[in-house]
């Protein structure tokens, strides 16, 4: 009985085993192909609540692949200019084929650990679930707007509560964009006409009016 129900367990095994094999894509490449490498344009872990990490992949290249290391790893010839190490897990290529891909020429740079939202671009809502999230396009300091980010805007507001972003509303294309420095200016402005109206106020009180 009991050889029969350990058995029953190995075919069971085996059968969960075949099953994933089926759904699992094993990546291989030669040396001299050509690949685009997937990366983040800042820190991974700068958004600990991220909902949704695909979100602020991007691609770069195509690269040569130059050699193949281990078995899942393979070093590609990036530019002479580029500080980034050139050895990637295979899951973070693919293969350069066709034109529905779209890439950005220049890496990032590496010191990327100082990153914070520097500029709004646009908004949009995002179902995840049951729940409805709001979003921003960001574009992040010293990067270019062609690797802006869609990021849950709450959970960006937590993290970096500070960000040149927030001093800032209206997208660039719309031109209403008002930093801190603006805003504040106006508000100083402001202040400075009531005060002068409270003056002038004052100074009509103290006029006497003439005998009659």
């Amino acid at each position: 009985m009991n050889n029969l129900l350990h058995q029953h367990l190995l075919r069971a095994q085996q059968r969960m085993k075949d099953q994933a094999d089926k759904h699992r894509t094993e990546y291989s490449f030669e040396v001299g192909d050509m690949v685009y490498l997937k990366l983040q344009p800042y820190v991974q872990s700068s958004v600990a609540t991220r909902s949704n990490t695909k979100l602020a992949f991007k691609y770069f290249g195509p690269y040569e692949v130059e050699a193949k290391v281990g078995n899942v790893a393979y070093k590609l010839k990036l530019p002479a200019t580029s500080s980034v190490h050139p050895v990637f897990h295979v899951s973070q290529l693919k293969k350069a084929l066709g034109t529905d891909t779209i890439v950005n020429s220049a890496l990032p740079p590496t010191d990327l650990s100082m990153q914070v939202p520097q500029l709004v671009l646009d908004r949009r809502l995002s179902k995840q679930a049951d729940q409805v999230r709001p979003q921003i396009l960001v574009q992040w300091s010293s990067l270019p707007a062609s690797l802006a980010t869609w990021e849950d805007e709450d959970a960006l507001h937590q993290k970096f509560p500070a960000a040149p972003a927030w001093g800032q509303a209206g997208t660039q294309d719309g031109g209403i964009v008002r930093n801190l420095e603006t805003r504040g200016s106006t508000s100083a402005s402001k202040h400075k006409e009531e005060e002068e109206a409270d003056a002038k106020m004052s100074h009509n009180k103290r006029i006497k009016k003439p005998n009659l």
